[in-house]
């Protein structure tokens, strides 16, 4: 439901928040909840926008960033990072996702998706070359960028391989190079069309509206986003 109706749909929230009442049911303390259930509620609160249910979250996140369990020691790193990007708080965004770079490996990409419904590896690495982009380093961005795409094509996940291209046309995008960011464009309206990922379509054609306007189609890059 994630991949064809995106983060933020009822569905998605219904059965995070059904989750959330069941393992509240086999645990009395709050700070129990279980971290995939967290992952799963944080990705809707994040990507809704909601401060204030992403900073309570972030609370469960920090008392797992020690875990003996390098997945959760993963999503924790991964969760922080993206929430202190979006603060604004570049440094603590690459110290955090610096880390759960250095924890993940591809073979975990099978048990990410089996035990937390979905795989964010790719995520740090694209909120690193941002952060690489807007600190003045657009080279050194998109060399990491390049490497979430080959990571993402090595793991064999499509859904993975779709966030990579987004994340590889902002790049592009913030390099001022509408040429590379439309053909990334390109791959991913076609990727996201056969597999139904409504919102990187969305996202996808964002990013190829710039690159029209960008080479002087003004209207039709208008048009499109």
């Amino acid at each position: 439901l994630i991949a064809t109706q995106g983060y933020t749909s009822q569905a998605v929230a219904a059965n995070y928040e059904h989750a959330l009442r069941r393992s509240s049911e086999l645990n009395d303390r709050d700070q129990d909840i279980p971290i995939h259930v967290l992952y799963g509620l944080w990705g809707t609160c994040l990507v809704r926008g909601d401060r204030e249910a992403t900073d309570e979250l972030a609370r469960h996140f920090q008392r797992v960033e020690e875990s003996p369990d390098p997945l959760a020691r993963h999503v924790a790193h991964s969760t922080l990072g993206a929430r202190a990007f979006y603060h604004g708080d570049f440094t603590r965004a690459m110290q955090h996702c610096r880390q759960a770079m250095e924890i993940y490996a591809p073979a975990h990409h099978f048990v990410l998706m089996r035990d937390y419904g979905y795989e964010g590896a790719i995520y740090s690495h694209s909120y690193v070359a941002c952060i690489l982009c807007f600190t003045g380093f657009p080279d050194h961005a998109l060399v990491v960028v390049d490497e979430a795409h080959r990571l993402s094509q090595s793991v064999g996940d499509p859904y993975s391989n779709a966030t990579s291209l987004c994340f590889a046309a902002c790049i592009a995008r913030e390099r001022r190079e509408p040429e590379r960011a439309m053909a990334l464009a390109d791959e991913l309206i076609a990727l996201s069309t056969e597999r139904q990922f409504i919102m990187w379509l969305g996202i996808a054609h964002c990013l190829r509206g710039w690159s029209r306007v960008a080479m002087n189609d003004i209207a039709g890059g208008a048009e499109e986003i």
